[in-house]
């Protein structure tokens, strides 16, 4: 951790060298046009920075203050001590003082994540990121903003890919988390910056950060994929780097496509008749697990209703939408992650018209080959 303060903190682009400069505008750029942000993008809102006190964060919470004035944004600031090593308390005087000398308003939270952790009956990895999500929304309604804004960068984006390939996670989802997430307000504008493009930054104006000694501890699987096996790719590629933009922006592009084409097969359910008289002849199969809830009871309101496709608007598809229809279904029922394996066998029943069958998934969800149609259902 460095301890000597700078003597001044930007504010803006001039006052930058050129090289500074050029970061800020390359982030500028990707805000309004690598996004998905429409209108005049953060002209007007209000934006709350995620800042641990680290190179990443630091960086993001400089750039925006350089870039606020041609934005149009408004800034605030927000830092959760995870209390997970003796140094971390002393790292959100850090931040709140950085926030005081730029005249922006600074929301400190504390939460004791290994308890829990324990508690929930999760790992601290899991833990950690729910308490700090959960802070930071409550940080974002309080400080009246629009997006909660974290430092994820470019070689963030590479470790999660490699993460997501580890697990299985299929296309497009294999090209990473996105830039913007509207459903939890939520924006990362470094996500194509390497990070070492982000340290030379601060340092060419002699900012210091804070150091996580946590990132070094090869308990976690993120720490060994950024230690042992995101520097093999990069050795067999020195623009790995760039390669992984590339997919980025490639699968921003396909899920971009396969949304419309999931959203125009379940629009098509609202307005088809085949879809109604098809929940009709599945009554068999619905009215059973209705029965074993009380009338009036929360499990019978909180139940999610069943869903139909049927055989007419699933026999137009070809299987590449199939699955994804299928999921997007499954996902409407509620929590329980559907496997590529239950999507093939799914579609393989169906495929064979075998009536009765059901398929079991994840999270108590079933669906049923019925009059050549599909049912899903919970429960």
């Amino acid at each position: 951790m460095r301890t000597q303060p700078p003597a001044h903190l930007p504010a803006a682009l001039r006052e930058l060298t050129p090289a500074q400069a050029r970061l800020c505008l390359h982030v500028e750029q990707f805000i309004r046009q690598g996004m998905g942000l429409t209108g005049e993008a953060l002209s007007g809102s209000g934006l709350l920075v995620a800042c641990s006190g680290g190179c990443d964060s630091t960086a993001l919470l400089i750039i925006l203050r350089c870039l606020q004035e041609r934005l149009g944004c408004r800034l605030a600031v927000a830092h959760l001590d995870h209390r997970l090593r003796p140094e971390s308390s002393a790292e959100g005087v850090i931040v709140q003082q950085r926030c005081a000398a730029m005249g922006i308003s600074c929301t400190l939270g504390s939460e004791d994540v290994a308890a829990r952790a324990l508690e929930a009956g999760t790992g601290i990895e899991e833990a950690a990121r729910n308490a700090r999500y959960t802070f930071l929304e409550k940080a974002r309604v309080e400080s009246d903003c629009d997006y909660i804004v974290t430092a994820h960068h470019l070689n963030d984006l590479a470790e999660d890919m490699l993460m997501r390939l580890m697990r299985g996670t299929g296309w497009p989802a294999l090209g990473g988390m996105e830039a913007t997430c509207m459903d939890r307000r939520l924006i990362r504008p470094l996500l194509v910056t390497e990070r070492n493009k982000l340290e030379a930054f601060l340092e060419e104006s002699g900012i210091p950060w804070c150091e996580d000694s946590s990132n070094s501890d090869p308990t976690y699987l993120r720490n060994r994929v950024r230690a042992e096996f995101l520097p093999l790719f990069m050795r067999e590629n020195p623009a790995f780097l760039s390669s992984v933009a590339g997919l980025w922006r490639l699968a921003r592009t396909d899920a971009d496509y396969w949304q419309h084409a999931e959203d125009n097969i379940l629009a098509s359910l609202d307005k088809s008749t085949s879809s109604r008289d098809s929940l009709e002849d599945c009554s068999e199969y619905t009215s059973a697990p209705r029965a074993a809830c009380p009338a009036g009871s929360t499990a019978e309101a909180a139940a999610p209703a069943p869903i139909v496709l049927p055989r007419t608007v699933l026999s137009s598809a070809d299987k590449a939408l199939r699955l994804r229809v299928y999921k997007r279904c499954l996902d409407k029922l509620g929590t329980g992650q559907a496997l590529l394996e239950g999507l093939e066998r799914l579609d393989a029943v169906w495929l064979r018209n075998e009536g009765g069958k059901t398929i079991q998934f994840p999270g108590s969800k079933t669906a049923t080959i019925t009059g050549g149609n599909i049912l899903f259902s919970h429960g």
